[in-house]
């Protein structure tokens, strides 16, 4: 925030999960159509504080809320991280059975959930 309690955000370039010593899973998760390209998500996991965190990438993810509310990259984003990444924990055996949701990417969380579930 800078002096008049404005946010201000800066944006890095995308963080690659090997930085951060990220370990790269294998399964296999439903490939994206982009302006017609074909694009693969990998998922990454870690264990932190006995906690296993997991992180979905792909280099055209960028900066995470990179770009304008309502442009098409952020609702890329948004797709990856709620449908991909639903679809991610049932790929990898773990059963959901809260799911907490929270900003935009909740629509597609729910959406795939619904659609693994029925």
């Amino acid at each position: 925030m800078d002096k008049n309690f404005l946010q201000k955000e800066k944006f890095f370039k995308t963080p690659k999960p090997e930085f951060y010593n990220f370990k790269k899973v294998s399964i296999n998760l439903p490939i994206l159509i982009s302006n017609g390209k074909k694009i693969k998500i990998n998922i990454y996991s870690k264990k932190v504080n006995g906690n296993l965190l997991f992180m979905l990438y792909e280099p055209g993810m960028r900066a995470l809320y990179e770009g304008h509310i309502q442009s098409e990259h952020r609702l890329y984003q948004s797709t990856v991280l709620g449908f991909i990444g639903v679809h991610a924990l049932f790929k990898l055996g773990i059963d959901i059975s809260i799911l907490h949701l929270n900003e935009s990417a909740t629509v597609f969380a729910g959406i795939a959930w619904l659609d693994i579930l029925l």
